[in-house]
Order: C-alpha cells, then sequence, then structure tokens
C-alpha cells in the first residue's frame, strides 16, 4: 500500500496497482459519472500487456478502481527474476494501443 519513491523501490515479487485513463470496454458499465462498484467490479474487456525491463509480467486485474469515476487500474505481480538496474521501462499495451514507457524504480538486488 505504498507509493514507488527513491526511498522505496519496487522488488522483484512485488504486486503493484498502476492507475490510468482510458481502459476502454467494461464487463459492467457504470452510470454515466457514477463511481465504479466493488461488487461486481467493472472489468476490462481487453487483458492488457505490461513489461517490466521488456519482460512481460502477470495482469491480475484490469477495470475500474473501485469508488472512483473514470479510473481505471491495472494490478500486476513482478516476476521474480528482472534485468537488475535501477529503473526498468514499464510499458501497458492495450489492443494496437501503447503507452509511453515510464522508468519503475528497483531496489538493488539482495
Amino acid at each position: 500500500g505504498a507509493l514507488i519513491t527513491p526511498e522505496n523501490r519496487a522488488k522483484p515479487g512485488d504486486t503493484l496497482i498502476i492507475y490510468i485513463t482510458g481502459i476502454g470496454g467494461l464487463d459492467v458499465e457504470p452510470l454515466s459519472g457514477a463511481a465504479a462498484s466493488d461488487s461486481p467490479l467493472s472489468v476490462s474487456t481487453v487483458t492488457p500487456t505490461v513489461t517490466v525491463g521488456a519482460v512481460p509480467v502477470e495482469v491480475l486485474f484490469a477495470g475500474l478502481a473501485p469508488n472512483f469515476v473514470g479510473l481505471g487500474q491495472i494490478n500486476i505481480v513482478l516476476p521474480d527474476v528482472l534485468p537488475q538496474a535501477a529503473g526498468l521501462p514499464l510499458v501497458i499495451i492495450y489492443g494496437n494501443n501503447r503507452s509511453q514507457s515510464l522508468q519503475l524504480l528497483m531496489a538493488a538486488p539482495q
């Protein structure tokens, strides 16, 4: 439940929550202007591909963030083996759309 910062870097095996916009089709559409429900969840009809350091990561959930209006959420698990670097590019691909790369701050290997 903590932000990734220079003092609190991501580690292999961590579960991360990524907030996004422009998620596309959903299996359960909330009413226009209404917050997304937490039961049932509004799940994306397309599962995104997420890579960290060009390594595909497991997507646990992609849909609307519960109790928010129009905010998308992707939950991922970082693999146990990733390239060793202080920052790795994180990219989300949704259908034919590709996000800009951002640097995910990574902890030094132990």
